[in-house]
């Protein structure tokens, strides 16, 4: 009888253990940056941990924690694309896109067909108003991706802004063949015919977007000023 009680005690202890254990690991997993920490004790010679740990910090909106951790993860694999590619977003999201380009040009010496550095490289030009570059990059990510629609709207952008006012018009409504319900570029589209005045076109297109988004101020408001004109 004793043996038994015994037994039974030592069972229910081994089971308390696994339980604590279970619960405390379902804990880490629930709090991201303690697990991936906690990783890093275990094999600080992993990069990859390191960028998951500054994933992390990115989405937590902590971009000076997460520059750090991606620079870690540099360091010990310099031949590791994502880190420089993350670095490069951050930059972005922080307005600073002179300081992104070496970034996503390093990404794409690493990986040229990596799509993603390719468009936001072209990005980056493009908000730095250099219109030749953007030009060129965007020419190549269409290359890669022939059937992307922002890709198109973006280069539209360009050509309107350098003045090939007809090449901007066709890459618009090229974005909206690939995606119809694509608001950008519609409203570029209308934006263009109202300029040239042709508002019977413009107010199509208008029409098409407040169907689409009946809340798009900036469509809202293009249209009260074409019914004025």
């Amino acid at each position: 009888m004793k043996k038994r009680c015994w037994v039974y005690f030592v069972s229910c202890l081994i089971l308390l253990f696994y339980g604590l254990r279970t619960i405390t690991r379902t804990y880490e997993w629930q709090d991201e940056e303690k697990f991936w920490k906690r990783a890093i004790s275990i094999t600080p010679q992993s990069a990859r941990l390191y960028l998951q740990l500054g994933n992390e910090y990115f989405l937590k909106g902590n971009y000076e924690k997460a520059k750090n951790e991606y620079k870690k993860a540099i360091s010990l694999d310099m031949g590791f694309h994502q880190p420089y590619y993350n670095l490069g977003i951050i930059m972005m999201k922080e307005k600073k896109y002179k300081e992104a380009i070496p970034f996503f040009l390093k990404v794409l010496k690493l990986n040229p067909k990596f799509f993603l550095a390719h468009y936001n490289l072209g990005l980056c030009y493009l908000k730095m108003k250099e219109y030749l570059l953007a030009e060129k990059v965007f020419m190549k990510v269409l290359d890669l991706k022939p059937d992307n629609f922002k890709v198109y709207n973006n280069l539209g952008v360009v050509y309107k802004r350098t003045g090939r006012i007809k090449e901007a018009i066709k890459c618009f409504k090229k974005a909206i063949e690939i995606s119809p319900r694509y608001i950008s570029a519609r409203y570029n589209l209308a934006i263009i015919y109202k300029e040239r005045g042709n508002l019977k076109e413009a107010a199509k297109q208008l029409k098409r977007l407040l169907k689409l988004n009946p809340q798009h101020q900036l469509t809202k408001d293009l249209y009260k000023e074409l019914m004025h004109e």
